[in-house]
């Protein structure tokens, strides 16, 4: 409001922290200490004025403050800033944050009369948060599922209200699997969201894909979400002579199985998965690799591949759909071509192993051995057929039985003599750089990572298939999935 006086005027401003928000969207950030403002028109001015308790004008709780700024009649634009800091010595200091803003405001200050205007602050965005979405399954399609987009200022409010710059939404999905679509009363650009009540939904079409990175970006502020398809987990179960799935998001017995595959196996010891669904499972009692094709449910759809192992243990699926296995009699790694059926067409890679009994492979080609025997992890890098050319990495196993990568280059392994799971970063050949994650684990065997980036244990001395979500360090985030197995072997993920 602005009061009369003959000299020029007053203009009067009064600002809730936080703001209540009604009918028309606007944000004060329950962190705001200080407030810039510059007119620009009939005189151009410049103030700073502090809102806290006990500043002037300051009262109440929730706070209310009242602010004047004398001008000249006349009209005006305004620019104003909401900060997270009181100024000093009549400056906002310089490494406050800026809330909430308002810019282009039309303000007209007349003599002789009460002037009312309305300012509208939009929050400002420093951080996006993107989470929330709907479950999603191979073969399931749905449309208009809402997510969750919550911008936050620079002191981690959550913003109300419209914000400073729009939201813009984009998605990682180049399949065309996904699509993102926005709405809200504003009725907002495709893409963006203009307010905090703004609907982002997604679509998918129910298209096998490992998951999409949907963005959100606003000025210098961003934030991700990964959006996955829950795909099944194969679980070795050697006691009851099968080989269990299970969606990722199967938490008891109930949901185990409910797509059995393969069968009449006698040891199976391990089992990978092709990027067709197609599941490889090694056999000890056959001595042999059997593949079982997607949708095979029954023994006889199994085809045996390679030959001449001996015993074999956790196996990998590798470039071209060679299969990679330990060939734990022979101490020797072996590549089995996609189309191999005979001894004749399978080779070793990487020299000799003493106890091999788990083996990944990267997007590269590279092969990465657990040596229960030596107690160390190789790689053998692409091509190499020599133990000349193999690497060791990380350091301190006792009995390491299983190994996965991540998509950042991570190597997971089964400790199975510490009953733990062990992280061993990109370039890291000594035990001091290794990473211990999850915890609560008894003999691990099987081990395989998801699209999410959650290590899949098979904990076989608990009897249990265990996830452990990213940066999980303690057994107190690591969930337990599925249930009823006599013996876990070995994990893998579609």
């Amino acid at each position: 409001m602005a009061g009369a006086r003959h000299a020029g005027a007053s203009l009067t401003i009064r600002i809730r922290i936080p703001a209540k928000h009604g009918r028309r969207p606007r944000y004060v950030s329950p962190s705001t200490r200080g407030l810039s403002m510059v007119f620009t028109g009939a005189s151009n001015v410049s103030t700073s004025v502090a809102l806290t308790p006990g500043s002037p004008g300051c009262s109440g709780a929730p706070l209310v403050c009242t602010v004047n700024v004398a001008l000249l009649p006349g009209s005006y634009t305004l620019a104003a800033d909401a900060l997270d800091q009181a100024p000093a010595g009549g400056a906002i200091p310089p490494g406050a944050h800026v809330l909430s803003s308002a810019a282009g405001i039309a303000v007209t200050v007349r003599e002789g009369q009460n002037n009312a205007f309305g300012i509208s602050l939009d929050g400002v965005p420093a951080s996006i948060v993107i989470n929330g979405f709907p479950n999603a399954y191979p073969g399931t399609a749905f449309s208009a599922q809402p997510f969750a987009v919550t911008a936050l200022d620079a002191d981690g409010n959550a913003i109300v209200g419209t914000y400073s710059s729009p939201i813009v939404l984009s998605d990682g999905d180049t399949s065309g699997a996904t699509s993102i679509a926005t709405g809200g009363a504003d009725s907002p650009p495709a893409g963006t969201l203009l307010g905090s009540s703004d609907t982002p939904t997604i679509a998918f079409t129910g298209a096998t894909i490992p998951g999409a990175i949907v963005t959100g970006a606003s000025r210098s502020a961003t934030g991700y979400g990964y959006f996955g398809v829950h795909m099944p987990i194969y679980v070795v179960d050697q006691i009851n002579q099968v080989v269990d799935t299970m969606q990722d998001d199967c938490t008891s017995a109930s949901c185990v199985n409910v797509n059995a595959i393969g069968g009449g196996f006698g040891l199976p010891g391990g089992v990978a998965v092709d990027a067709a669904g197609n599941a490889y499972v090694t056999d000890g009692e056959s001595a042999s690799i059997l593949k079982v094709p997607k949708g095979c449910a029954a023994a006889a759809c199994v085809v045996a591949l390679g030959g001449g192992f001996s015993a074999n243990g956790n196996d990998a699926v590798g470039p071209a759909n060679a299969i990679i296995a330990p060939d734990f009699g022979h101490q020797a790694i072996k590549s089995v071509p996609a189309a191999c059926t005979s001894a004749s067409c399978v080779t070793e890679i990487g020299g000799s192993f003493p106890q091999p009994v788990g083996v990944a492979v990267d997007s590269a080609g590279d092969a990465f051995v657990a040596d229960q025997s030596a107690t160390i992890v190789s790689e053998i890098p692409a091509g190499c057929a020599s133990s000349a050319c193999v690497k060791t990495l990380g350091g301190g196993f006792n009995k390491p039985e299983a190994v996965a990568v991540d998509l950042a280059g991570n190597v997971l392994v089964d400790d199975y003599g510490n009953s733990a799971v062990k992280k061993i970063p990109p370039g890291c050949t000594s035990a001091s750089c290794v990473v211990t994650i999850g915890g609560g684990f008894f003999d691990p065997m099987g081990l395989a990572v998801d699209g999410f980036g959650d290590a899949i244990v098979g904990d076989t001395g608990n009897g249990k298939v265990k996830k452990v979500p990213p940066n999980c360090f303690s057994s107190a985030c690591v969930v337990t999935l599925g249930g009823g197995w006599g013996s876990v072997l070995d994990v893998a993920v579609y």
